[in-house]
Formats: C-alpha cells, structure tokens, sequence
C-alpha cells in the first residue's frame, strides 16, 4: 500500500539580512519537503505576510533592525 503523499511544510523566512534570508530559503527549498511560502526583513512585514500566507511555520530572527522580534 503507497504512502499517502504529504503536503510541503509551508514556511514563512523573516531575517534582515538579505543574503542570510536568500541562504536560509534556498536551503530550505532544496529540501522537497518544504515551501518558503513568504520572506521578508522586518516585523511588520511579517505579520501581513503571516496573515496572506498562513504559514506552518516562522522562521524567525529574534533581533530585526536592533530591535527584539519576539515583542
């Protein structure tokens, strides 16, 4: 009996850093069991993007523009 193939874990990348964000979605896209879904630099860009998107998943950078991302 096949297995029953599973959707990809969709997730949403918030890094401000560009080339860091670039790395972390590439990585995770080369996996086949993932989707980035949505990336973005800061807080409030991620709360709209979390809100289009509804991801899984955030991956989130806890220090966004010297600020604390999890406030």
């Amino acid at each position: 009996m096949p297995m029953p193939i599973q959707p990809p874990i969709r997730v949403l990348v918030v890094e401000d850093h560009t080339i860091m964000r670039a790395g972390l979605c590439m990585l995770l896209e080369s996996q086949g069991c993932i989707a980035v879904v949505g990336e973005v630099g800061n807080c409030a860009d991620a709360l709209a993007a979390a809100t289009c998107t509804q991801p899984d998943v955030i991956l989130l950078d806890l220090f966004l523009g010297g600020g604390r991302a999890i406030d």
